[in-house]
């Protein structure tokens, strides 16, 4: 016999009937819902499950996200048939249904926060990258190369990285072209005396 053929268990929790067994009898869901929460809930509505995963610490204005992550740090939930971003579905079930087109800001910067009142704005998507602290908005914000070299006009030039533009110090780069390699810690100019050394 085969093991697909034994029939499988089935959550004990009135009228749950996953099957991906965790704990105690319970599935998954209602296993994380009883160590969180401390009891199994009542109610099944999407709003009612979304709760279950938010834990409101005292005197701090985020909701942590306790269930799911992305790999990049954004809660993640179940609701109509698919997996959805867990900020997004609570902003458009209590503040606006309506948010084509637009990004889910977290003013907060904390990516597992899904507090839809203070934390929370629909704002459009360079708006969003305008605020955000990724690598290539900081680079951005850069006046001077590492070696200390102002971003002029007349100083920078641009290049193909990895299939996105980068601009580079036109200073640093006749630098080196010339011989004298900037390392961050001073410069000095390559001799060639080390030149095949090991």
């Amino acid at each position: 016999m085969c093991s697909s053929d034994l029939p499988r268990a089935v959550c004990d929790f009135p009228g749950c009937d996953r099957t991906d067994m965790k704990g105690r009898g319970l599935c998954n869901r209602c296993y994380a819902r009883l160590r969180y929460q401390g009891n199994l809930p009542e109610a099944e509505t999407d709003l009612e499950r979304f709760f279950y995963y938010v834990r409101i610490l005292p005197g701090f204005h985020c909701w942590q996200w306790i269930g799911s992550l992305t790999e990049d740090g954004y809660g993640k939930f179940w609701a109509d048939n698919h997996t959805v971003p867990a900020h997004r579905w609570i902003f458009q079930q209590m503040v606006s249904p309506d948010i084509d087109g637009l990004d889910v800001d977290h003013s907060c910067f904390n990516r597992w926060c899904v507090n839809f009142s203070l934390c929370l704005q629909a704002v459009p998507p360079r708006d969003n990258w305008l605020t955000s602290l990724s690598p290539a908005r900081v680079n951005q914000l850069k006046t001077h190369c590492d070696n200390g070299h102002e971003f002029t006009i007349a100083n920078i030039y641009w290049y193909r990285s990895y299939g996105n533009w980068a601009r580079g110090c036109r200073e640093c780069r006749t630098s080196y072209r010339k011989g004298v390699v900037g390392n961050g810690r001073g410069t000095h100019a390559f001799d060639g005396s080390l030149a095949g050394q090991r």
